[in-house]
This record gives structure tokens, C-alpha cells and sequence, in this order.
């Protein structure tokens, strides 16, 4: 099978997006002090297979992003890693 035909057979997943309707949830469960992996298991009990990482990538998008608002804040990096 080549790539158009693999593409034409399964569309891409996307598991951020299947994240959002749990997101009061998950939101809910992590200020309570659940891991990430706890979160995941969660998930899983829930029909959404995803990997902690893709817990984490949900609470934090990117870091480049979090690390150009920091820039435009004009906060240094010393105070960064007390954040």
C-alpha cells in the first residue's frame, strides 16, 4: 500500500481534538493532583486511547508558544525557572 492509498483508507486522528469534550474533566482531575498517566487511565476508562503525552500536550500546546509570551513579558530566564 502507498501513501495515497493509506491516506485514502484512514484518515488522520486527531486526539487533541477528541480531548476537548472532556476538558472540564480533565482540568477537574489535574487541580486535584492527578498525573498525567492517571489522566490517561482516565481516558482510557472512557473509550479515548491516548498516551500521557498527549495529556500533556493538551494542557501545554507548545512551549515555544508559553516561552514567547514569557519573551513579550519581558521575564528573564531566571525567573522563568522559578515559574
Amino acid at each position: 500500500m502507498d501513501a495515497s492509498e493509506y491516506r485514502d483508507a484512514i484518515p488522520p486522528t486527531k486526539k487533541l481534538e477528541s480531548l476537548l469534550r472532556f476538558k472540564d474533566g480533565l482540568f477537574e482531575l489535574r487541580s486535584s493532583g492527578y498525573s498525567y498517566n492517571s489522566l490517561s487511565d482516565w481516558l482510557s476508562t472512557n473509550s479515548i486511547d491516548v498516551s500521557e503525552h498527549t495529556v500533556r500536550r493538551f494542557f501545554f500546546p507548545s512551549m515555544s508558544t508559553i516561552i514567547r509570551c514569557f519573551v513579550r513579558m519581558k521575564i528573564n530566564a531566571r525567573t522563568r525557572s522559578y515559574i
